[in-house]
């Protein structure tokens, strides 16, 4: 069984932060390979190349047939670690930063489902930006069903934009969040680089349980 937490905790000693997802997608992928030294490793594979060329997951080991999702959302940040200088600008539109990771859990849900060998999978959001893992804005906001606090259950029913949310919000969004599952949302401590707001990391791992438990 892969442990996302003891990978987390092992790539944090080795990395604070970032450039770039592409960059976290790397050393993720690094750090998998360190503790599975026999495992195969793909980057954007797509599991459906004649059907859907534009679907593809971030990590996948083949052979298990475990897929990860990744979301690197951050705040600004300026500053040296380690030796290296970061310059991180801010991202904006945390709405869509929910509905997105939220859709990428009800993507490995499907294919979970299609692939019966996957066992599990794992999508994973790291940030620096408190809003997404406080419990802090009104219930009235246009993504109030997408938000993704600390300690808050989803999946026991569709997630939908509010009947306020501008077309151009939903552009590329408009479909519900639909779960099989329900999941809690617990958040962990990444790394912390100073007291400043937006020099501290944490991460939210969802773990996808297999539709049929595997036999041995």
């Amino acid at each position: 069984m892969l442990d996302i937490h003891n990978l987390m905790t092992s790539l944090a000693l080795r990395r604070a932060l970032f450039h770039s997802e592409a960059d976290f997608q790397q050393e993720l992928a690094l750090e998998i390979r360190r503790a599975w030294v026999d495992c195969p490793i793909r980057l954007e594979f797509p599991p459906f190349p004649d059907r859907d060329k534009r679907m593809a997951f971030d990590i996948w080991l083949p052979g298990v047939d475990i897929p990860i999702e990744l979301k690197y959302f951050i705040r600004k940040y300026d500053g040296t670690v380690a030796g290296e200088r970061f310059s991180l600008a801010n991202q904006a539109a945390r709405d869509h930063k929910r509905y997105d990771f939220l859709r990428d859990i009800q993507r490995i849900e499907d294919i979970a489902a299609y692939y019966e060998s996957a066992y599990c999978g794992f999508a994973v959001l790291l940030t620096n930006d408190p809003l997404l893992w406080e419990r802090r804005e009104p219930a009235d906001v246009v993504d109030a069903e997408f938000h993704i606090y600390d300690g808050r259950r989803i999946g026991d029913s569709n997630m939908h934009w509010s009947n306020s949310a501008s077309d151009g919000t939903k552009r590329s969004r408009e479909e519900p969040i639909s779960l099989s599952r329900s999941y809690v949302l617990n958040w962990r401590n990444y790394s912390a680089l100073g007291e400043k707001r937006g020099e501290r990391f944490r991460y939210l791992a969802v773990s996808i349980p297999p539709v049929k438990e595997k036999t041995p």
